[in-house]
């Protein structure tokens, strides 16, 4: 279960966050994160982690949001761009394994949304 790992990492930028800015127990609504989709997650596991490392922390109580961003390629060799539905980086145009990947491997923590 890699999710609890990489949920570890998210949590201590929000707490680290939180505390910068003094915000008070029960002020965070929810945690907005981009994942790429190579890095494979399992969003209910990652919710899960999520909701296990928060408790009785500051962020306690709130969700977390998470969007899946698609693989986006390009290929240098016929210069087609495009997203990909597999984790075989390769063109689906001219079926090139030169291909370089633009989108996809991120793990970035968006926004924290607080009242």
């Amino acid at each position: 279960m890699h999710e609890l790992s990489l949920c570890k990492s998210i949590v201590d930028t929000v707490l680290e966050q939180m505390k910068k800015h003094d915000l008070p127990r029960g002020s965070l609504l929810s945690t907005k994160i981009n994942v790429g989709a190579m890095r494979q997650i399992v969003s209910e596991q990652m919710q899960f982690a999520y909701g296990v490392l928060t408790k009785n922390t500051i962020a306690a109580g709130s969700e977390l949001d998470i969007t899946v961003l698609p693989v986006i390629i390009k290929c240098n060799a016929c210069g087609w761009k495009g997203q990909t539905d597999t984790i075989m980086a390769y063109c689906p145009e001219c079926f090139s394994i030169d291909v370089i990947m633009l989108q996809g491997k991120e793990l970035t923590l968006e926004k924290l949304e607080v009242r």
